[in-house]
């Protein structure tokens, strides 16, 4: 699945002589009458690296983080969510229940439900780290207070820094969310894993009820947790939405 940037532009190719100075640029094709660029200056744009501006490097810096992420989720995670697919319940050790069928069966749902936690974490931990080098670039003086900050303490360095306020944002609920999740998959049970258990209960809708207080209380909260292919669009959904919202953000 190709991935490709949306912002395009149309320039000439970089022009010498051929041998005989015929006319021919460095591929061999034919040289344009002219070696300018065809775009209307007025519509010129440069991302670093790539020849075309835009208005900050702050910006291009977010435009560049919401591709990386797309590319990601496009090309790494919906194609690994399409070929590994838990079965039903109902369905492992086959008609006949062989211990060994089961066994394989059951070895393949957790190498599935971990992958998406895993998925989880990938994206939550760029986000993380993306979040606090662009805060960075701009506020130099502030890095090392952003190198040590909590999630908390990053949404006040956003009003701070870049005028930004993360609660205010539709999808700030869900990027709270990811944050714990990472931190779970990092670290297991703990605080984190208790906030989700309150707050998405629906991670554990697949434990029976009788069971749930038991593996609660036996350290097996995370190792029943859940993450859904919607949970994955939606947190894919929300850090795009940041880095959309992160390319007209001002510093103060």
């Amino acid at each position: 699945m190709k991935c490709s940037s949306p912002l395009k532009v149309r320039c000439g190719s970089r022009q010498r002589s051929g041998p005989r100075g015929n006319g021919t640029d460095m591929s061999g094709g034919r040289r344009a009458e002219t070696g300018a660029c065809t775009t209307p200056r007025s519509r010129r744009r440069r991302v670093p690296g790539h020849g075309i501006r835009m208005r900050s490097r702050r910006d291009s810096q977010a435009l560049i983080f919401l591709h990386e992420g797309k590319c990601f989720f496009d090309r790494v995670v919906a194609p690994a969510l399409a070929e590994l697919k838990p079965m039903p319940r109902e369905e492992v050790g086959g008609p006949h229940k062989f211990i060994t069928q089961i066994a394989t069966d059951n070895s393949h749902n957790a190498l599935c439900y971990e992958a998406r936690l895993s998925f989880a974490l990938i994206m939550g931990a760029t986000f993380e780290r993306q979040l606090r080098f662009w805060l960075a670039a701009t506020a130099k003086q502030q890095r090392y207070v952003i190198e040590k900050s909590n999630f908390e303490k990053l949404t006040i360095l956003l009003r701070e820094i870049k005028s930004l306020d993360l609660n205010a944002l539709p999808e700030g609920a869900d990027l709270q969310e990811l944050w714990n999740v990472v931190n779970v998959a990092r670290h297991g049970d703990g605080n984190s894993a208790i906030k989700l258990s309150e707050t998405r209960p629906e991670f554990w809708s697949h434990v029976d009820c009788g069971l749930k207080d038991r593996y609660f209380g036996s350290g097996l909260r995370v190792h029943t947790m859940r993450i859904s292919d919607d949970d994955l669009a939606r947190y894919f959904r929300a850090t795009a939405a940041f880095w959309q919202v992160a390319m007209v953000a001002k510093r103060k």
